[in-house]
């Protein structure tokens, strides 16, 4: 089970997990929730792990589906109220995202008054979370799981041919009204007439819209040849709830035909601004790519 122990007691001094021996990860929050809203626009799915990588600018999560979808996201150091981690020592670990996500809600994922702190022991083997909520102070475990690291997509290898920046709430309201029974939606960007198009074909309806380079949606428009990809819809599914967090995303192809989406989330009363990264492989249709 990914929860190894579970303690709640009235608020009191934490002690050491292991006597004279410092953890070589202690981070602080004022707020957990603040922590699970931001993990959860990372779920691609069921059962789903979420790697750690911690490094002096902050922790950066990742969340996999095979080779098909990678979600990232930084989170800055300065949104932590205390930071600190063993200097010159590599810090990656994996844990069960729901998991994760659930122990950070414990009391409830609307209450802001709950403080957290994320500690690594020295072991490497369990994860320690403890919320204090007012008197109440409980102290969850959870394992660390066996790691390979996380797919290097390369993205910025190949040439970015098309960027373009846009108003999140309106590409979420243009994903929501894709025919999400076909298969696939297809992505035209071009310097020339359409400029930007999502286009879906399916046996009971098609969709397509179109948006000139000058529309008030865009915040910058640079596109230098015409790319059409295709990307399968169940991999664009899960960034819906990031763009709804979102206030901004940049939608980028490289000459792969490798999609990225990266939204800016404000986190509000922290005046910080969070990116979240989605990787999408372009699909051939005429294969089977289930788990390329």
């Amino acid at each position: 089970r990914p929860v190894l122990d579970t303690q709640t007691s009235p608020s009191a001094p934490m002690a050491s997990q292991t006597p004279g021996a410092q953890p070589i990860l202690s981070v602080k929050m004022d707020s957990a929730i603040v922590l699970s809203g931001l993990l959860a626009t990372l779920k691609l799915g069921k059962g789903q792990n979420v790697f750690f990588l911690v490094r002096e600018e902050g922790i950066t999560f990742v969340v996999e589906d095979f080779r098909n979808v990678q979600a990232s996201m930084l989170v800055p150091r300065a949104l932590f109220q205390d930071f600190s981690y063993r200097l010159n020592e590599v810090i990656e670990f994996k844990v069960v995202l729901s998991a994760l996500v659930e122990c950070l809600n414990l009391f409830g994922p609307t209450d802001t008054r709950t403080m957290l702190e994320l500690s690594l022991p020295a072991s490497r083997e369990k994860l320690v979370l403890t919320l204090t909520n007012g008197s109440v102070l409980t102290l969850v475990e959870l394992r660390i799981l066996d790691s390979d690291g996380t797919a290097d997509l390369q993205f910025n290898a190949l040439p970015i041919l098309n960027k373009v920046i846009m108003r999140s709430d309106t590409l979420k309201e243009v994903l929501s009204e894709l025919d999400w029974s076909n298969d696939a939606m297809v992505l035209l960007l071009s310097p020339d007439d359409p400029f930007f198009r999502i286009s879906t074909v399916g046996p009971s309806a098609s969709f397509q819209i179109d948006f000139p380079k000058d529309a008030d949606v865009f915040e910058h428009f640079s596109c230098t040849q015409t790319q059409q990809t295709t990307y399968k819809l169940r991999f664009l599914q899960p960034c819906l709830k990031a763009l709804a967090a979102a206030s901004k995303t940049q939608v980028r192809v490289n000459q792969q035909g490798m999609l990225n989406l990266r939204h800016m989330v404000v986190v509000e009363h922290h005046q910080l601004n969070v990116f979240i990264d989605f990787f999408i492989a372009c699909s051939d249709l005429d294969s089977d790519d289930e788990d390329v």
